[in-house]
């Protein structure tokens, strides 16, 4: 009985700094050959292992224990089922030729057993009684959102990055004089955009979002904060997003306020608008490319060409393997050869998880992130969630940090995680 209550305590503090650290980007960098491109150093493609690694790691044994648990007590019901079976053994094979068919086939594996990673956390979601889950989840994440929004609102003010303690949090060291920094001009003086601890402003932005609409729907059903602390979060987090200054996240919150009016007048109509745009978003994704190929670029500033001809290229990157793709985290180095792309500003993923998705892992991880949207949103389309999802997918056609940041992904895979909770055919006795 002590045992299970010390194991008990030890699951609780590792979710809880999990989800506090979810902002981190505290990494060991390698650098074998595979990570450099034209003899440039490429941060994509270098293996990496995160301070958050080392707590999912830690955090493994008790998703085991639970999973071994309930197979034993025939509490699970879902995984008899043939059609799961047939999905898994589907999956895996989709997995080989994915690997076998990369440009490099390390920079898959790596890549593949990261979204193992991800799964892990979206499966201990939705396994753990809700009662465990939302209390602990919903402390850490305001913490987390709170403490890492005056941080960023602190770079800003001081004009460059804070340092000291933070630097073991992975803030990086710049200032507003530094090459290649984001930055704003107000008044004519520039001014850093709040980075955080996140490695852009942009991805600090969509985490903000997504952080504050999962506290809501959690505080929702718990009632744990009152109205001073949900102003004081509500306050900070918005501040700290205005001054990330992101134009994608800003584009998103907008459509994500309409949506939301909606919802509120008539839930049919809401998720038939969710589902439409949903299709929409990916047809445009590839008519873009498509019909501005021929666009007078040199109009255009150095952002929005480079983007621009990243779409260009992960349709060519497409044809090469059109139905498995060239291999996940691939899509940088095949890129740089078909169009000799030797800039910086080039050797980066296409910023748009549609492209990247189907460039990376052809028309079948295409259609596989379709339903996985497309069954999120049938599932929260009465709930504050599917705010959210729409929100990943208006920023994710703008931007791919949705699916590249480790920061982003941790918080993507708790979000699907509780978006699948309450459906999920698990019977547990509460």
């Amino acid at each position: 009985m002590v045992w299970k209550k010390y194991c008990s305590r030890v699951e609780k503090t590792l979710v809880y700094l999990l989800i506090l650290l979810f902002p981190t980007q505290l990494a060991y960098h390698f650098w074998p050959p595979f990570s450099f491109v034209n003899g440039l150093r490429v941060d994509y493609l270098s293996p990496a292992v995160y301070l958050t690694d080392i707590l999912i790691v830690m955090l493994t044994p008790f998703i085991v224990f639970q999973i071994g648990n309930l197979v034993k007590t025939k509490k699970v019901s879902f995984l008899k089922k043939r059609k799961v079976i047939i999905i898994v053994c589907a999956l895996f094979v989709f997995v080989l030729a994915n690997v076998y068919l990369s440009s490099e086939p390390t920079q898959s594996v790596l890549k593949w057993l990261a979204l193992g990673k991800f799964s892990i956390l979206l499966l201990y979601i939705l396994l753990k009684k809700q009662s465990e889950i939302i209390k602990p989840l919903q402390v850490a994440l305001y913490v987390s959102v709170l403490a890492f929004s005056l941080i960023g609102i602190w770079q800003f003010i001081i004009n460059r990055t804070v340092g000291g303690a933070l630097y073991y949090l992975g803030e990086r060291s710049f200032s507003v004089s530094t090459p290649g920094i984001a930055l704003i001009t107000l008044g004519g003086k520039s001014f850093i955009r709040a980075y955080s601890t996140f490695s852009h402003p942009n991805s600090m932005a969509g985490f903000l979002v997504v952080g504050l609409v999962l506290f809501f729907h959690l505080n929702k059903i718990s009632k744990l904060f009152k109205t001073k602390g949900i102003v004081v979060l509500l306050c900070t987090g918005a501040l700290a997003f205005v001054l990330t200054f992101s134009l994608s996240a800003c584009i998103g919150l907008a459509l994500l306020l309409i949506f939301f009016v909606v919802q509120k007048k008539s839930t049919l109509l809401y998720r038939r608008l969710l589902l439409l745009f949903l299709i929409s978003l990916i047809v445009l994704s590839f008519l873009i490319p498509v019909y501005l190929k021929d666009y007078k670029r040199q109009e255009l500033s150095e952002r929005v060409s480079s983007r621009l001809e990243l779409a260009d290229v992960s349709l060519v990157v497409l044809s090469k393997n059109p139905f498995v793709g060239v291999g996940l985290n691939n899509f940088i180095r095949v890129a740089s050869q078909v169009r000799h792309l030797n800039k910086a500003s080039y050797l980066q993923p296409v910023h748009n998880i549609f492209l990247l998705a189907s460039s990376e892992s052809g028309i079948i991880g295409l259609l596989f992130v379709y339903f996985l949207f497309l069954s999120a949103i049938n599932k929260s389309s009465k709930n504050y969630l599917s705010l959210g999802l729409l929100f990943i997918l208006i920023t994710g056609f703008f931007d791919h940090y949705w699916f590249t940041l480790q920061q982003n992904l941790l918080l993507l895979s708790f979000y699907l995680g509780m978006v699948f909770k309450d459906s999920v055919s698990v019977k547990l006795r509460e």
